[in-house]
């Protein structure tokens, strides 16, 4: 069956979000471009705020991602505010995992953390 294990995105699993987000489209020369547009803000946003994504994993591989940032991170925001968290997306493009709980998993992390509590 293989387990689920759920890996906030730091400076050494950032490609793991392109392995989920662009799976099967990696040597596009347009999506190459669009990943390397994705790479720049997620280092910006891992400087500036910390995590900005999570990533699933099953038996290993990168199978699910949750993409979210702090609601005063996003410019088109008039009046944002402390403690509010944007959810950007959940992504689970693969077939085997899907149905294995990846995506609850994403999301149960970060309301985990929203929360404070391990």
């Amino acid at each position: 069956m293989g387990e689920v294990t759920v890996r906030d995105v730091d400076e050494s699993s950032v490609e793991d979000v392109f392995r989920v987000c662009s799976a099967g489209r990696l040597d596009n020369p347009l999506q190459v471009q669009g990943i390397e547009l994705r790479r720049r803000w997620t280092r910006e946003m891992l400087r500036r705020y910390g995590t900005c994504a999570k990533v699933a994993y099953l038996n290993g591989k990168p199978v699910a991602q949750l993409l979210f940032y702090p609601e005063f991170a996003a410019p088109f925001t008039p009046s944002p505010r402390r403690g509010v968290v944007l959810l950007r997306c959940v992504y689970n493009p693969f077939e085997e995992a899907r149905g294995r709980g990846a995506s609850t998993a994403l999301v149960k992390s970060l309301i985990d953390d929203c929360r404070g509590t391990p």
